[in-house]
């Protein structure tokens, strides 16, 4: 239990003032909390006003954050959306909240189902490439290892040419580890070429001609990552 601040409420808002000056959002919340438990009526609108400032930069600082250790999404987005109580959230904040949940979303099918894996991180990598969560896994590496994943899937089911297009994404984004899936990535290419080589026609009888059959080369699978 938070020790009661028994503080007068001027002395109390002069204390949330200056944790917002000095950006620290957690004390500014604890300060503006215990101002609103001493005198729910105090400067009611400017009191609101803070919150939704400091519910949103604190919000925003649990999503973008250059310390990943300190990055905690849910958080975030639990942030951003008690400062909606208090006034729209502007185009940044938005976004941040979005693209949180979509992480979220996509982490969801981690080791479950590769293909819905890069599906949302497709969008990250499109969008938000370096957001990450406290594993410290951008968008972008996530995209690319749920990309081979699913090639692998794609081989183990016989569809070459499908995982071709995926081991392709995954090898054009720089790793050090890229390396490692050359060898499987040109024994792939390899096989859906030799999958779409046309078949030769027979040669014609030049005593009796008749008529050649009628070949064409096989169509490689249309499979496009979802966008």
């Amino acid at each position: 239990t938070a020790t009661p601040d028994t503080r007068g409420a001027d002395a109390i808002f002069a204390s949330a003032q200056a944790a917002i000056a000095a950006k620290d959002w957690g004390g500014a919340i604890e300060a503006l909390d215990a101002l609103r438990k001493a005198n729910p009526t105090y400067k009611a609108v400017q009191v609101d006003g803070m919150y939704y400032i400091v519910l949103m930069q604190r919000g925003e600082s649990k999503i973008a954050n250059t310390d990943c250790k300190s990055i905690n999404l849910e958080g975030g987005i639990y942030d951003l959306t008690l400062a909606e109580r208090f006034g729209p959230l502007d185009n940044y904040a938005q976004g941040l909240r979005d693209w949180a949940r979509t992480y979220i979303t996509g982490a969801s099918f981690w080791d479950i189902d590769w293909e819905q894996a890069v599906y949302y991180f497709n969008q990250l990598y499109l969008n938000t490439p370096y957001l990450m969560d406290s594993s410290c896994e951008t968008a972008v590496q996530r995209y690319r290892f749920a990309a081979i994943k699913y090639a692998d899937t794609l081989v183990a089911s016989g569809d070459v040419c499908g995982a071709k297009q995926y081991y392709d994404i995954a090898l054009q984004i720089a790793n050090n580890d890229n390396t490692l899936v050359v060898p499987t990535a040109t024994y792939v290419w390899d096989q859906c070429e030799k999958n779409n080589t046309p078949t030769p026609k027979p040669v014609k009888n030049t005593e009796t001609p008749t008529p050649s059959p009628s070949t064409s080369p096989t169509r490689e699978p249309s499979i496009t990552p979802n966008p």
